[in-house]
């Protein structure tokens, strides 16, 4: 059984390898004790990194950003790394503009993107995922127009606190399905600013 947590050096060693040889990694967070996050490194900033997200079964699936601080326990994870290797997008590579040193520089790269964004403020509300489209930014926060369960924009936006984000995730298959149903944002001048 592994070690529950592991010095911030060997935390270090393992994204640092990751990043170099494309290793597959299993990522446990002090956040969210019970889940674990699949994907490569693809870039290391001093408060964030960034993940090439992978799914079961070893699938590309978008980018996640994790706070470093959160970082508990980070394991190799070689099992589809045979079948990986041999996929035309392997190794996964970071979108071009992307600037990992906020939350808001991760943000604003992911809408230029044209894809939706998932938040995750999971200190605050351990359970809530916010998907959805920054529309709007503060100093300190974003406001945020969110897309329901139902796939349909809501009409007000919900302002987020940077500190209170821990993760955030974009372009993948779940992302882009949603915002293919929703459709495109509505003009920020139509919604009640705040919830």
């Amino acid at each position: 059984m592994a070690k529950k947590t592991q010095s911030k050096k060997n935390i270090r060693s393992l994204l640092e390898q990751s990043a170099k040889e494309s290793l597959p990694l299993r990522i446990r967070r002090g956040v969210q004790k019970n889940e674990v996050v699949h994907g490569t490194v693809l870039e290391i900033g001093t408060d964030w990194i960034l993940l090439a997200s992978l799914r079961d079964g070893g699938y590309l699936d978008g980018y996640t950003a994790l706070r470093i601080e959160d970082l508990r326990l980070v394991e190799a994870e070689e099992t589809f790394l045979p079948v990986l290797k041999k996929d035309a997008q392997w190794p996964p590579k970071k979108p071009s503009t992307l600037d990992i040193a906020n939350p808001r520089t991760i943000m604003e790269t992911a809408a230029a993107k044209e894809t939706l964004v998932a938040v995750f403020q999971e200190a605050r509300r351990p359970d809530t995922c916010l998907i959805g489209a920054p529309m709007d930014w503060g100093k300190k926060s974003v406001w945020l127009l969110t897309v329901d369960p139902a796939a349909q924009w809501e009409d007000f936006l919900v302002k987020l606190p940077f500190k209170d984000i821990t993760r955030i995730s974009f372009g993948g298959d779940y992302e882009t399905a949603l915002l293919r149903v929703a459709g495109a944002a509505p003009s920020p001048k139509t919604l009640d600013n705040g919830q």
